[in-house]
Parts: structure tokens; C-alpha cells; sequence
């Protein structure tokens, strides 16, 4: 079983994945739930005993746990943990159970493709320190985007889902129209107009929203990928 949901920000949305709150039971190592960045625990400069107790609760949960970055993450600290192909696709191997999925991959599970792309803009800048609660690799790098289309290419512009953190510009300003679209949005935007895919998933906006493209925001929901088989 693939569940979708979005961002937690280290422990301040954790709630919906909590066993009391968490929707699906008898769930094994083999069923994935995948969060659609600003995943949040690795966060400060050097692993510390909460970082460390917050892997282990995610490695005592039944299932294995995936993500994409978003905006708020300590992006170098993510680059240094070990990389790893899993599933046709490169990983950082966060520990025994979690995985974070890295930009511009196509990965295969359950038989169905997944194109991730993480990153996003953070609006909330000027509250942040560099080096300390914001990192300038929230942005995909040119050589990201490359290695995306050429993921892209190989599986000849098709797949089964797009995992992102932000939306493409069209979705953005269906949003919400005094949103201001940047590179990102600009470069998810020509890939949807070019991309054949089924259903897309994002994170980033603290709603959940369907909008056009089947196109779906997530943030408090946690929804399986069977709703959207069809």
C-alpha cells in the first residue's frame, strides 16, 4: 500500500502519523507513506538525541517512510547521508526505515513510476538565518533540473505520478492569483504541459485542495494512492 500526505515540519504536523490519529492499520516494512516535503527532522548542524530518537520512532512504525524535500529542510545535512539506488531511483538513506526521494528522480514502486521533484521558495525569508533555519539549496540546481529531464527522457515523458513540493505556475495562480510564480514554478509548469502522468501531488501550501491538471494539494489528509488508480 502507497499513502500520500503532506508536510510535517519535524514534529509540529507529526500528528497525523501518530498510531492513535493514523488512519490505516496492518500496515508491514512493505507499505510506504510518502510526505510531501518539508519533512523537518534533519534539521540542525550535527545529528543530536532528538534527531536520533525522532529516526528511531519513525524506524519503530510499521511502515516505511518516504519524503521529498521542501523549502524547510537543512538541505546540506540531507547531501551527506549515505546515497543509495532503491527502486530504480537515488536516495539518501536516512536511516533503517526512511528514505528521502532526490530531485529529479523516476522511481518504481508497486509497479507504478513516481517523478520527484523536490524544492520550493520560502516566503517566510526574512524570518530565517542562514546556515541556521534556512539553506539556499531549497532551490533546485541546474544540474537537478538536467538530471530531471533526462530521467524524464528515458521514460519517454510518462509516468504514473509526479511527486513535487511546490505547483506548476497555472496551479499556483488557480490557487490563489496574487501568488507571484518563480523559476520553479515556471520549470514544473513546462513539464506539465509536456509530462503524461495521471495524478500529481505537492505539499507546501497548508491546504487541501484538488485543482485542475488533476493536480492535488496535500497537507492535514492522508490518502491512499488507490483513490487515484483511475
Amino acid at each position: 500500500m502507497i499513502i500520500l500526505t503532506g508536510d510535517t515540519h519535524g514534529a509540529l504536523d507529526i500528528d497525523k502519523l501518530m498510531p492513535e490519529f493514523f488512519p490505516f492499520k496492518n500496515l508491514t516494512k512493505k507499505d510506504y507513506v510518502i510526505i510531501l516535503g518539508d519533512f523537518g527532522f534533519i534539521w540542525n548542524r550535527i545529528q543530536d538525541t532528538r534527531e536520533r530518537n525522532w529516526l528511531k520512532w519513525f524506524d519503530d512504525l510499521p511502515w516505511t517512510t518516504l519524503f521529498i524535500d521542501g523549502n524547510h529542510e537543512n538541505h546540506p545535512r540531507l547531501a551527506e547521508f549515505p546515497e543509495e539506488i532503491w527502486h530504480k531511483g537515488r536516495t539518501h538513506r536516512i536511516s533503517e526505515s526512511v528514505y528521502h526521494l532526490t530531485r529529479g528522480q523516476v522511481f518504481e514502486i508497486e509497479g507504478y513510476t513516481f517523478f520527484t521533484m523536490g524544492g520550493a521558495h520560502s516566503t517566510d525569508i526574512m524570518y530565517r538565518r542562514p546556515g541556521i533555519s534556512w539553506w539556499p539549496e531549497e532551490l533546485p540546481s541546474e544540474e537537478e533540473y538536467s538530471e530531471a529531464i533526462r530521467s524524464l527522457d528515458t521514460h519517454n515523458w510518462h509516468v504514473d505520478y509526479v511527486l513535487t513540493h511546490d505547483l506548476p505556475t497555472k496551479q499556483l495562480l488557480e490557487l490563489a492569483p496574487y501568488y507571484e510564480p518563480y523559476a520553479l514554478t515556471d520549470w514544473l509548469n513546462g513539464i506539465r504541459k509536456r509530462l503524461e502522468y495521471k495524478h500529481w501531488f505537492c505539499g507546501h501550501h497548508h491546504v487541501d485542495k484538488d485543482l485542475s491538471d488533476n493536480i492535488h494539494i496535500l497537507y492535514d489528509q492522508v490518502i491512499p494512492l488507490e483513490q487515484f488508480l483511475n
